[in-house]
């Protein structure tokens, strides 16, 4: 029978030899099905919280021969001895098998521990075989996991689809064959599968969030802030969910909502650089460019080879006139990721367009500009305006003033920044070239 922590347990502080075998932060496999976690409240009396569905947990805790882990978003414990790191499961499997070799449920935990460790083809093999010995849904459902991770979509649709038929309300089917449609942008069917898992298990955050990118790929902004705000009411301190969130206010044009969002996925996760990246991206749509190289410098000093911070940093130095920080973060960026668009084409509009003509390099803003074009398959208007400018700053104006007719040519271009495109474009009919102000 399980048996569970008390309170004072909890406190107790693992002696130095236990802590050289401590399992926290690793992923252990069960050693059984239907295992239970729970804790010990503050008198003593035993609550179970959760029935571990799942083979493998990543270890949370540890104490005294305890292993807490999460199931579904709910915190339990289960005792040690009754799970296996990946690389002690596989011979332990495989000693079950050579004892029992008709017994299903071995072939099919060892065929979870090789995909733990990568190792698809083994574990496909050994799920054809718990299969072959018994059909059962959970095992469908785990195949179709399997064949998803070798890119095998249209196998691991049909396994979902048998695991769903086998059993109709299992989620994790619905949400897994949901995932492989959403991959491949079928919105649609995608829709259908998490919206059925939203059904079945309602207080469960991650379809929801599934379906808010669905919405974005729909472009319906709308529909997606309503359900990541649903998904926050189940999961209120789901740091990505509020950077998401954040996303969708900055494409809505709430600056102050998507600034409150973003920074409210960094109190939650300090270390989460692209929540600062975000929220820099902001600070510099408000003009406020001494914050934005704040926040700038803080996710790069998280993640230093970014190339899109260091390309937004370089720009928020342009706007502040520090030329030099700004084609230092350019060749940064570049050297970072060669195929990041956004290096190139800051650092061709400073060389295009800067007050200070000792800054200013035609030729070489023509250069940048173009590889911008080219990788954004000359479908961004931003990069297209950056190579206009520097085409006419080359005195190329003709050229100029035909990508800038591109530019306006855009229907979803806003009415401010359409207004700085048309003027831009009657300084090149005039033969001008652009300066930033």
């Amino acid at each position: 029978m399980l048996r569970f922590l008390t309170l004072l347990l909890a406190l107790i502080v693992p002696t130095a030899g236990f802590a050289q075998q401590n399992w926290i932060g690793k992923r252990v496999i069960l050693k059984q099905h239907g295992l239970k976690i729970g804790y010990s409240d503050p008198k003593g009396k035993e609550k179970l919280v959760a029935e571990l569905t799942g083979l493998s947990y990543v270890v949370l805790g540890e104490t005294d021969g305890f292993l807490k882990v999460a199931h579904r978003n709910v915190e339990g414990w289960f005792e040690k001895f009754l799970a296996l790191p990946i690389d002690e499961a596989i011979p332990f499997f495989t000693k079950k098998i050579a004892e029992k070799p008709g017994e299903p449920g071995p072939y099919a935990y060892r065929g979870w521990a090789y995909k733990e460790k990568g190792d698809l083809e083994l574990a496909l093999k050994d799920y054809d075989e718990a299969l072959k010995l018994k059909p059962a849904a959970d095992w469908y459902n785990n195949r179709g996991l399997i064949y998803s991770g070798l890119k095998k979509y249209n196998e691991a649709v049909l396994d979902f689809t048998e695991a769903i038929k086998l059993h109709p309300r299992m989620s994790a089917a619905y949400e897994n064959r949901g995932q492989v449609y959403l991959l491949h942008k079928n919105w649609d069917p995608a829709l259908a599968d998490f919206t059925a898992a939203v059904g079945i298990d309602p207080n469960y955050a991650p379809p929801r969030f599934k379906r808010v990118q669905i919405f974005l790929g729909m472009g319906n902004l709308t529909k997606a802030l309503e359900e990541v705000n649903a998904g926050l009411r189940i999961e209120p301190r789901n740091h990505h969910a509020f950077f998401v969130r954040g996303n969708i206010h900055f494409e809505k044009r709430d600056d102050a909502a998507a600034l409150a969002d973003y920074t409210g996925a960094i109190i939650l996760n300090p270390s989460f650089a692209e929540a600062y990246f975000a929220r820099s991206i902001v600070w510099t749509a408000k003009k406020e460019y001494a914050k934005a190289l704040v926040d700038s410098d803080k996710g790069l000093s998280l993640q230093p080879n970014n190339a899109g911070g260091l390309a937004q940093r370089g720009w928020n130095y342009v706007m502040t006139q520090k030329y030099a920080e700004a084609q230092a973060d350019f060749e940064k960026a570049l050297a970072a990721n060669p195929k990041e668009a956004l290096g190139y084409n800051n650092w061709a509009w400073m060389l295009a367009t800067s007050p200070d003509a000792k800054i200013r390099d035609g030729k070489k803003a023509v250069e940048l500009a173009k590889k911008a074009c080219d990788l954004t398959q000359n479908n961004d208007p931003g990069c297209l305006d950056t190579y206009a400018a520097a085409l006419a700053e080359a005195g190329h104006f003709p050229e100029a003033v035909t990508t800038q007719k591109l530019v306006l040519a855009d229907v979803t271009l806003e009415p401010m920044h359409r207004a700085e495109a048309q003027a831009r474009l009657d300084l090149y009919l005039a033969k001008k070239a652009y300066r930033q102000p």
